[in-house]
């Protein structure tokens, strides 16, 4: 005799309560039969892919559904019983609610679409206006390798209204260990002291997409650490916070300065586990340029430092780019008119609100002498430009086409010299120059010359006691400064080297 488990008798026993009529009672629409409740379910096409990412929802749900709502999960919904929607870069939970005439359902899917994407505009071409809204890239060497992201938060200019009046970034740098530094937090949900544009979900999910995406980090395996550039709620806030722990990354970190401590700790929203990762930097020697806080990471040393802001315990973040003192890159907690802290070896500083704006000058390159060389290299070449040796620019290097060029001398500020490496003949190729403070490109600035060829030699044969004129044909042997040719027979050189013309020579 077959034997069922309790739980799976009173099932089967409920489920013959049921009149079959009832148990196939159908919606009038094609599908399977349906029940006499109402089960949401729903399918995804595709659940992932790139951004913009173009996503078909089918509705699947059992019972009689007289109505459907699709929560998007970034704060847009639809009606629809089969939606189409366009997502942006992130994560989403969709969730589908159904409702008929017995009852209603909910499926959740809390990784229900995942739209990739890490094509991030650079910082290094940002203007100040239009206000960025978007997210970019900030690099802090000259060839855009090495840097961190920006997501910025928007301010609203009215209630509802699309523009924004003012925005503030939130600074995403990577950390050793897989680790990751958030310096400030973006507005935050709308409260009485500010009206953003968005929301805490909808910064953090923009965080999130670059921690995933760009970093390659995983939620649950990224500790995240916060320095508060200053004690406002546009720079530290628990909704933000709180955002990114729904998303299952763990806070490992809230640090801020002891002179900013009531303002931060009296800000609404904190919990329990927010407190517990409370960190208060403490000066003590009173000087300005005292380090109160320091991290390993890939982009170099980052350290904390305090100057006069916008409240008592304004912090800038410091970037010793690749650990070099002298080669320094700031993100100030508030900005620079509010007061001055000089520290050495400041190449670039950025604002915390506005885009970010690189002030030092990018190097630039006008021209090339000679404009061509030879294949084998060593072709001494005189570039001219501009901000060679702008403040903090570092000694630059100089590639013919992604290769390096040696003996770069500059010889001023508009002018250096380098030796070309070999290249391919007849090549038109680009150079590029790169200091600290950005990248110059002469588009098809120098070419290769053209081997000479040969194409035939008369006579063709000769006494092998020598002293016969021979006429060689081809090409090269003039044209683009050849110089001197070089005639052998079996090794042994060859004697009245003449040359005719660019086709001809005798020897």
């Amino acid at each position: 005799m077959l034997s069922l488990p309790r739980a799976l008798r009173a099932v089967a026993a409920l489920l013959c309560l049921v009149p079959a009529a009832a148990a196939l009672q159908r919606t009038g629409q094609e599908g399977p039969p349906s029940l006499p409740f109402p089960v949401a379910l729903f399918g995804v096409h595709p659940p992932e892919g790139d951004a913009p990412l173009t996503v078909r929802f089918s509705d699947n749900s059992l019972g009689v559904i007289t109505s459907w709502h699709w929560d998007f999960g970034d704060g847009t919904s639809s009606k629809l019983r089969n939606p189409t929607k366009v997502f942006e870069a992130g994560v989403y939970a969709i969730t589908l609610t159904v409702a008929g005439p017995d009852g209603r359902s909910q499926r959740v899917r809390p990784r229900g679409v995942t739209a990739r994407s890490c094509t991030l505009a650079s910082a290094r071409a940002n203007r100040g206006f239009p206000l960025e809204r978007g997210e970019e890239f900030v690099p802090i060497t000259g060839d855009d390798a090495l840097g961190f992201y920006c997501v910025y938060s928007g301010k609203a200019v009215d209630t509802g209204g699309p523009g924004i009046s003012n925005n503030v970034g939130i600074y995403v740098l990577p950390l050793a260990k897989g680790e990751v530094l958030l310096f400030g937090t973006g507005y935050g949900d709308a409260n009485s002291f500010v009206n953003p544009s968005e929301d805490a979900a909808h910064d953090a999910r923009r965080v999130d997409a670059i921690l995933r995406f760009c970093l390659g980090r995983t939620p649950e395996r990224t500790p995240l650490y916060f320095a508060t550039p200053h004690g406002h709620i546009d720079h530290i806030n628990s909704d933000f916070i709180r955002e990114l722990r729904r998303r299952r990354y763990p806070i490992a970190d809230i640090a801020f300065h002891s002179a900013d401590s009531n303002s931060v700790r009296n800000l609404p929203g904190w919990t329990t586990a927010d407190r517990a990762a409370f960190r208060t930097l403490r000066s003590q020697t009173g000087e300005c340029q005292e380090e109160l806080a320091s991290y390993a990471s890939p982009l170099g040393r980052i350290w904390l430092f305090l100057r006069a802001g916008h409240t008592a315990g304004s912090l800038d973040l410091v970037i010793d780019v690749q650990n070099d003192p002298d080669n320094r890159f700031v993100v100030r907690g508030s900005g620079e008119s509010y007061g001055s802290c000089p520290i050495p070896g400041v190449r670039e500083a950025i604002e915390p609100h506005g885009n970010a704006l690189f002030r030092a000058p990018e190097p630039r390159l006008f021209a090339a002498s000679p404009a061509d060389g030879s294949v084998l290299g060593n072709t001494t070449v005189v570039l001219s430009g501009s901000d060679f040796r702008a403040n903090f620019a570092g000694a630059p290097e100089v590639l013919f086409d992604g290769v390096a060029a040696s003996s770069v001398r500059v010889l001023d500020d508009a002018t250096l010299t380098c030796v070309a490496p070999p290249g391919l003949p007849e090549s038109q190729i680009d150079i590029q120059l790169e200091n600290h403070n950005g990248r110059a490109t002469l588009t098809q600035g120098f070419a290769y010359r053209p081997l000479p060829t040969l194409t035939s030699l008369a006579p063709a044969s000769a006494p092998v006691s020598g002293g016969t004129l021979v006429t060689l044909r081809g090409s090269g042997f003039l044209a683009h400064a050849a110089g001197t040719n070089v005639v052998t027979f079996g090794g042994a050189a060859a004697s009245a080297v003449r040359v005719l013309d660019d086709d001809t020579l005798q020897c």
